[in-house]
């Protein structure tokens, strides 16, 4: 998490833990019986893919398996995306954006999510030149998570076509494989000096499980779900939700005002040497 957190600082985004979306698969074999569980707005039945990838455009999330007729909204409610938040089993994020202490982390998101501390999404409508910058950085980062899928599909053409198998299972195993794939991919090519490339093994020196959830006893299952309510309200922040975006506006103008400070310093040095 740590070198997760200090790629997307280096871009700016302090205390973000990932891009989330969601993808659909077409499902072309899918029973009649079911189609109209399987199909939305799409003119065919589709399965939905909810993922989070980081900078990298390596795969931390990946959650398969939702009919296609519903949203992203009603994704959350199915996904096991906060599952370690309500466990009490999540890594601890602390960050200082705006001179604001935080201690929650955030993923981007597009415009269809709501507006939780946990989900930061861009401007609809920008009326200041501060947040349009804001809403211009978020776009743009955003689709690291695009990118992702994106990646998979040009690199696995089975999940870009419609699939022809019969059951779901199957096809999970086949998107799960291209995905384990793909990372293998990733963490190969990879090369950046300034991360420790060896943060996909654990302490023991295992490999990384994503979503690894901690099971535990009933009576601590019994103390956490006393907990759960205040962690729902924690996460699901309307409040926080804008507090840490106004922060975020000011962090990006003031680095745009760094920026430009430093491009002014180095052109008067030019001149001077001149």
């Amino acid at each position: 998490m740590k070198n997760i957190l200090a790629g997307y600082e280096r871009k700016g985004w302090i205390g973000c833990m990932g891009c989330v979306d969601v993808m659909k698969w077409v499902w072309k074999n899918c029973p009649m019986a079911w189609r109209g569980q399987y199909q939305g707005r799409e003119t065919h039945p589709t399965i939905a893919l909810e993922a989070i990838v980081d900078s990298r455009l390596y795969f931390w999330h990946a959650f398969f398996g939702v009919p296609g007729a519903q949203n992203d909204i009603n994704f959350l409610d199915c996904s096991p995306l906060f599952t370690s938040l309500l466990e009490g089993s999540a890594p601890q994020v602390r960050y200082v954006v705006n001179d604001r202490m935080y201690k929650m982390g955030y993923y981007l998101a597009d415009g269809i999510y709501p507006e939780w501390q946990i989900l930061m999404k861009t401007i609809s409508e920008p009326q200041s030149e501060k947040q349009k910058l804001y809403a211009k950085r978020q776009e743009g980062r955003r689709k690291d998570v695009e990118r992702g899928f994106g990646g998979v599909q040009n690199r696995f053409h089975i999940t870009a076509r419609p699939c022809k198998l019969l059951y779901t299972d199957t096809m999970e195993k086949i998107i799960i494989a291209c995905i384990i794939l793909h990372n293998m991919i990733i963490d190969d090519e990879w090369e950046d000096p300034e991360l420790n490339q060896k943060y996909l093994k654990e302490k023991d020196g295992t490999n990384f499980k994503v979503d690894k959830i901690i099971r535990g006893t009933v009576q601590d299952s019994q103390l956490i779900s006393k907990h759960i309510a205040t962690v729902r309200q924690e996460y699901m922040s309307y409040e926080e939700h804008h507090r840490l975006k106004a922060d975020l506006v000011e962090h990006f103008w003031s680095m745009k005002g760094d920026k430009e400070a430093v491009e002014t310093d180095e052109d008067d040095e030019d001149d001077g040497e001149e």
